[in-house]
């Protein structure tokens, strides 16, 4: 069937089927998947965790199509005007543009005829593709290809003279294969063309193929289908040297509705929507997997300057230093299916801390605690105006130890509203809400307030410091960094992420473990001290340290030993319970821990707990009730050293302590001197009033004797390296002979110690009825 000479239809005739396009795409997609060579998209496409509904999903989808219907219209309409001029059956009207024609090549040689001579050539030799269907009507096959009117120089080859040299050859092909056509259906009609009053060709082109009788129904494209759901964090497989991992462990993964894997592998942790955040917050990822924003509150007069640079910087320079917890030797993962019992769980703890190891529990189911009035008062019953301590960025800024604001809760959760409020609450109170049931195992500190509450008749009410430290919760608005320390008095802790996400940050100083003394020590730790320059305060970052991310979602508990030094980044909304406590095998580090604090007091530490000392002192009179547990020399001597000399773990300036420090060295007196040779000369250790008003209980007594008795029995050595602070980041020390360093590295608890029945009489002893 011959067609007129015209390359185009007019502006009149009807627009070309989309399908056409949509069927080229699809194949020459597919066709390059079976080659292995599939390029990545364009454009990240919006998946279905990006909407709160199934219906705003599928109307996103039905949306999408359109538009790309539309797009496809216009490049087709595009196309069809860069391939010749329309045909015009009637006059222009006044004003109106007439079709483009070609201007006709002036004669003499110009610059790019070489190249349309070879163009030529190419195409006379090689067999005419098959034109757009969208050209054809009917089946027939003796079909002719439409020539344009051009000048006789360009229209000596009619093949040249029906392709634009600007437009890609590859727009001509017809890039489907007959062999594969099996639908029945009928053949799609194409357009009818204009009447055309150019005039006619003086020669036909012949097609080489013949027209297609039918067309395939397009492949949906997979620009439109969804991924699948994935993760929002990838489960780290169970530790190889675990006899007990499990082949399939047990992962519970909570995905907030903000979070979502981009196609690039990188997971968005990203704050709330529901959360006002500066509009120029910059984004960093953390070890190439986690997208967060830094910490950023715009000036009032200048909105692009941040003035939390300085958090900004640190969190950068940390998010791009830090490696994988997976990679750490000092974190492990255990998974609550390898656990049937809860003790069991709790005597693996007991010994990952006793190496001064963190460990990060997985498979605890727990429902979510918004960030509310309302969810707060459900699951914690604090008010909506009970008063809270909130820590201020922007007063951190100005004082790292005044940070402080004192506020309504209510207040605290409205803040989130503003952009310039980063504000966090570190004790906010807990009456146990949260406690996993394994920590009435691990808690030994705990279990020795409530193993004795029928021998000593003298002490009645117990410490409400005891009771707040073994549980709290910790409340974070997003971007909020906590710098590195330790945790106060020696204290192991538990966190419970029952909220949002944490990055929490291990550090550990090359070569720590091998360390011979403890000045050595203790300038390590000078890395993470905070300084201050004038009235502005700063961190040094230490460029020895090696620092390990946990990315810690909502389920996960983090367990961490004593003088972990770590600190805490929280890139949305976060609620988590967590709490102190002490465990029998790890006490030589809660003693370096509180060693320390004497020395460098109140720079590193979250707070001072009163009750530290005596939970030691009734976790002492427990040991000859529990001789069938496993005990370890090391710690058994630093649980000995801090009864026997507590003011070398007390800080002098707190007067909480004085009384009891004072009456302890009177009683001390009595017990090695006696009471005679005290009136015949010794000199008098209580000139101090205040030391009247306290008396030593009966268990501060026995917890004193029973420490004499267990270091001469078994040959503890309790003596330590005296060590001073002389300068910044500088100590000295004494060349004593320390338990500590008795063995590398220092961190080993050293042999085990077997009491057998030894303590049995002195329990007796001891036992009030």
């Amino acid at each position: 069937m011959d067609v007129t000479n015209n390359t185009s239809p007019s502006k009149d005739s009807p627009m070309p089927p989309a399908a056409t396009v949509k069927i080229k795409v699809a194949r020459r997609k597919k066709a390059k998947a079976q080659d292995g060579d599939k390029p990545p998209p364009k454009n990240k496409a919006k998946v279905r965790e990006d909407f709160e509904s199934d219906e705003a999903w599928f109307a996103h989808k039905h949306r999408r199509k359109k538009k790309n219907e539309n797009m496809a219209k216009l490049r087709e309409q595009k196309k069809l005007e860069n391939l010749g001029s329309p045909a015009r059956d009637t006059e222009l009207a006044p004003g109106q543009a007439g079709p483009s024609v070609p201007k006709p090549r002036p004669k003499g040689k110009r610059k790019s005829e070489a190249t349309e001579g070879t163009a030529r050539k190419r195409y006379k030799t090689e067999p005419s593709p098959q034109p757009s269907p969208e050209f054809i009507q009917g089946s027939s096959k003796d079909c002719t290809l439409p020539s344009t009117s051009v000048p006789t120089d360009v229209s000596k080859s009619s093949s040249i003279a029906t392709r634009d040299p600007n437009i890609d050859p590859r727009l001509y092909e017809d890039t489907r294969d007959p062999r594969t056509e099996t639908s029945n259906a009928p053949p799609s009609p194409a357009p009818p063309l204009a009447p055309s009053t150019v005039e006619s060709p003086t020669k036909e082109t012949e097609c080489p193929r013949e027209a297609p009788e039918q067309f395939e129904p397009p492949e949906p494209s997979p620009h439109f289908e969804p991924p699948e759901p994935s993760p929002r964090f990838e489960t780290p497989e169970p530790s190889p040297h675990f006899e007990d991992s499990p082949d399939s462990p047990l992962t519970v993964i909570q995905t907030p509705p903000n979070s979502r894997l981009p196609s690039s592998g990188i997971i968005d942790l990203l704050p709330d929507p529901d959360v006002k955040v500066s509009s120029f917050a910059k984004e960093v990822v953390w070890g190439g997997r986690y997208r967060t924003l830094l910490p950023w509150i715009s000036r009032s007069n200048k909105r692009s300057h941040n003035l939390l640079e300085y958090d900004a910087e640190h969190v950068k320079q940390l998010a791009e230093t830090v490696k994988d917890a997976d990679e750490c030797p000092f974190i492990t993962t255990l998974y609550k299916a390898s656990f049937p019992l809860k003790s069991k769980l709790a005597d693996r703890i007991q010994e990952e801390l006793a190496h001064g190891k963190t460990v990060v529990l997985k498979g605890w189911e727990v429902e979510e605690v918004p960030l509310t009035t309302e969810g707060v008062f459900e699951n914690f019953q604090l008010r909506k105006d009970f008063p809270v301590t909130v820590h201020d960025s922007l007063q951190r800024k100005q004082n790292f130890q005044l940070s402080h604001i004192i506020m309504p809760f209510e207040q605290f959760v409205k803040n989130t509203q503003d952009e310039k409020c980063i504000q966090c609450i570190l004790d906010c109170p807990n009456k146990g809400a949260f406690i996993p049931s394994f920590m009435e195992h691990l808690d030994e500190g705990h279990h020795g307030w409530f193993h004795l509450h029928e021998a000593y008749d003298d002490r009645v009410a117990m410490s409400i410091d005891a009771v707040k430290t073994r549980s709290w919760t910790l409340l974070h608005q997003p971007l909020f960094h906590t710098y590195s320390h330790h945790d106060a008095d020696g204290y192991a802790t538990w966190s419970f992420v029952l909220k949002g996400a944490k990055i929490w940050v291990e550090l550990r100083p090359s070569g720590y473990e091998l360390v011979k003394d403890r000045a050595g020590l203790f300038a390590m730790h000078s890395d993470y001290h905070h300084r201050y320059t004038g009235d502005k305060w700063w961190y040094k970052y230490g460029e020895t340290s090696d620092r390990y991310a946990i990315y810690a979602e909502q389920g996960d508990i983090i367990v961490q030993a004593p003088n972990a030094w770590h600190e805490v980044y929280s890139p949305n909304k976060s609620v988590v319970a967590g709490g102190h406590l002490y465990t029998y095998n790890a006490l030589h580090l809660t003693e370096i821990n509180r060693y320390y604090d004497t020395i460098y007091p109140f720079q590193v530490t979250n707070q001072s707990h009163v009750s530290a000392q005596l939970t030691l002192v009734r976790m002492l009179l427990v040991i000859p009730d529990r001789t069938d547990k496993v005990y370890y020399r090391k710690p058994v001597t630093a649980l000995c050293r801090m009864i026997l000399m507590p003011h070398e773990y007390i800080d002098p300036s707190d007067n909480q302590y004085d009384g009891y420090l004072r009456a302890l060295e009177q009683f001390k007196l009595d017990e090695e001197l006696g009471s005679e040779k005290k009136k015949s000369g010794a000199p008098d250790l209580n000139p101090n009033p205040l030391s009247s008003t306290y008396t030593l209980h009966e268990d501060e007594k026995d917890a004193y004797r029973l420490a004499k008795f267990m270091v001469k029995k078994y040959k503890l050595n309790i003596r330590v390296s005296r060590v001073k602070r002389i300068g910044d980041g500088v100590y000295e020390g004494t060349a004593d002979d320390d338990y500590l360093f008795e063995n590398l590295p220092w961190m080993d608890p050293g042999p085990r110690l077997n009491f057998g029945k030894d303590l049995n009489a002195y329990r007796i002893k001891t036992k009030k009825k």
